[in-house]
């Protein structure tokens, strides 16, 4: 489940984007007449493509790091830093969670083209918090496990990091 929503998705929304961009250009400078929904829809679009992109680059750890310090620590040492970090980001998402979730519920506009209700154009926020929350959580757990054993390895994408440069 979590591989449609952070994968593909976020695939078909930027696809989305794309052909709204390149149909409004076509609508705007070929037949002289600008398409509103065509703007709204690629907004809304990219919205969700970035929100969801932030959950695949977090499954991959294809984010940017510093990691000078923890590549010269030692694997147990490098343990706890993870243990450290994935704790801290699942209580502060968690903490986010609450406070975005109630101003969500409280939006009582529409988008002003397509009348779309804005509490579905923002979910995609509720949506990365809630799934960064889980996988951050379940990797400290994975991590504390690991400490736990003495084994001090890093359990979750070990396949990747081999082919990364």
């Amino acid at each position: 489940m979590t591989y449609v929503v952070e994968i593909i998705f976020p695939a078909v929304t930027f696809l989305i984007v794309f052909i709204m961009f390149v149909s409004g250009v076509v609508m705007r400078y070929v037949f002289k007449s600008p398409s509103t929904w065509m703007y709204e829809v690629s907004l809304i679009a990219f919205l969700w493509t970035v929100n969801l992109a932030v959950c695949t680059s977090e499954r991959n750890e294809d984010h940017i790091v510093f990691s000078m310090i923890y590549d010269r620590c030692s694997p147990r040492v490098r343990n706890i830093m993870r243990i450290l970090s994935n704790t801290l980001m699942a209580v502060i998402l968690g903490i986010a969670l609450k406070p975005s979730l109630t101003y969500l519920l409280r939006i009582k506009g529409k988008t002003s083209f397509l009348r779309i209700s804005l509490i579905v154009v923002f979910s995609c926020y509720i949506l990365m918090f809630f799934i960064s929350t889980i996988r951050f959580l379940v990797r400290a757990i994975e991590d504390m496990q690991s400490f736990k054993s003495r084994t001090y390895d890093q359990r979750y994408n070990v396949g990747e990091k081999a082919n990364l440069i």
